[in-house]
């Protein structure tokens, strides 16, 4: 399973190891502040297989990671910058890199490139 979203609102969310604190201080009954921290740090281990794919005369760029875990990322970045994120993680580099394929051999790698913004 795979959903679209906009680089602009991708957030730290999208890591193992994010937990939003809300900070209680609220100035009145329409805003509260919220506070975003990281449990534990670490960095994003990119995979050598991270290429781009062209077909039919479009292309996307692969991009798999990971980060302190040690399942595999997949995420697709079209050329108007909307990504594609499979909510599923995957045991290998490589799994991840045929289940990209094999979603723009079955349906197309229009299903993986969104609108111009």
């Amino acid at each position: 399973m795979w959903h679209n979203q906009s680089l602009a609102r991708r957030t730290a969310t999208d890591f193992p190891g994010f937990r939003p604190c809300v900070n209680s201080n609220v100035s009145d009954s329409s805003t509260i502040e919220v506070d975003l921290k990281m449990e534990e740090e670490f960095e994003l281990e990119m995979s050598p297989l991270c290429q781009d794919i062209t077909d039919s005369g479009k292309t996307v760029r692969i991009e798999i990671y990971r980060g302190g875990g040690s399942n595999w990322h997949l995420e697709v970045v079209d050329e108007f910058n909307n990504s594609t994120v499979w909510d599923d993680q995957f045991p290998s580099d490589a799994a991840a890199l045929e289940e990209v394929k094999s979603t723009i051999r079955d349906e197309g790698i229009d299903a993986l490139i969104g609108m111009p913004s």
